[in-house]
């Protein structure tokens, strides 16, 4: 059983998309309403050493108010108010998900991320409203070795309701082995042929990486407290398995869509070792038509840390 017990291995496998957005309100990792607009915010994490500074959180407050002249034209006024918080994640942020549910029970300071699909149906556009949804599909329990958890994310278009992308996700809950699995355990991605890659990109991150992704919303301290990542059994901070995703994604994009990303339809990727930040990335190649099979490596290490990647360009 779960760590909570029957009612948490109960509740896991009836986490659904709500019927409405009223039902979402309140628990915001079951359905959400975001709204972006086309817009660049840019922290500066200058404060000397590459090291030494690790923002908990930073935040931009705008205030816009708005004088209409008519009902297409308008002045407006922009006043930003930048704020930084520097205390204890864990005291300021606690992490708000499915995995760090106290019902669900499971140790999220060791849980991992294991493999990430996403497919686009339609182009993003620059601004607008969407609704994302989550869904646990299955659970395998994978005994002193840990459970894997399979969940699945929609974003539609919250005025039409269609389908704008989804993302698979498998969690590694490394110190959740004998809880019990359900649902359907999707099939293992193939292995890589056995070949030279046909080519290659190297792409250094910087000491910096996990500070910057980290300010997409992962506020996890396994990327940044040093503490917190030797309690997950590292010797120091790793960096984001979706950041070193997006690194890969963009060597592929260079290399084999002329640096145009809206010509990627999909992506598969397993996290198969962690990546430190300031090592360097290189993405290996080995396509096939429009479906291109990679892998990425850390060349200080000589480590594959991406494995059996799969990408699909329109």
């Amino acid at each position: 059983m779960l760590p909570g017990g029957a009612n948490a291995q109960q509740r896991l496998g009836q986490l659904t998309v709500p019927e409405t957005e009223d039902e979402s309100s309140s628990l915001p990792w079951r359905g959400t309403s975001f709204t972006w607009s086309q817009s660049l915010n840019l922290n500066a994490l200058s404060r000397g050493a590459q090291r030494t500074y690790n923002p908990t959180y930073a935040w931009t407050f705008i205030l816009q108010p708005r004088w209409y002249l008519n009902k297409l034209t308008y002045l407006s006024l922009d006043q930003r108010l930048a704020l930084e918080l520097t205390d204890s994640d864990s005291t300021l942020y606690p992490q708000r998900a499915i995995l760090s549910d106290p019902v669900v029970g499971i140790d999220w300071i060791k849980v991992l991320h294991g493999e990430e699909t996403f497919r686009i149906y339609r182009p993003i556009p620059a601004e607008g409203t969407v609704i994302g949804t989550y869904q646990v599909v299955a659970v395998e329990d994978k005994g002193d070795r840990g459970a894997t958890i399979h969940l699945l994310k929609q974003l539609r278009d919250k005025a039409g309701g269609t389908l704008i992308a989804e993302v698979m996700t498998v969690m590694i809950a490394r110190g959740d082995g004998g809880c019990g699995g359900f649902g359907e355990v999707p099939v293992a991605a193939a292995a890589l042929p056995d070949a030279s890659p046909a080519s290659i990109c190297d792409i250094q991150t910087s000491l910096r990486s996990a500070l910057i992704y980290r300010l997409s919303g992962d506020y996890n301290p396994l990327h940044v407290d040093p503490s917190a990542a030797k309690k997950g059994g590292f010797d120091r901070p790793i960096l984001h398995g979706l950041c070193t995703l997006g690194v890969s994604a963009r060597a592929l994009i260079s290399t084999y869509a002329e640096g145009r990303p809206e010509r990627l339809k999909s992506m598969f990727v397993r996290f198969s070792r962690p990546v430190f930040p300031g090592e360097t990335i290189r993405t290996e190649f080995f396509p096939k038509g429009s479906e291109i099979g990679f892998r990425a490596r850390v060349l200080e290490r000589n480590v594959v840390v991406l494995d059996r990647c799969k990408a699909v360009l329109a």
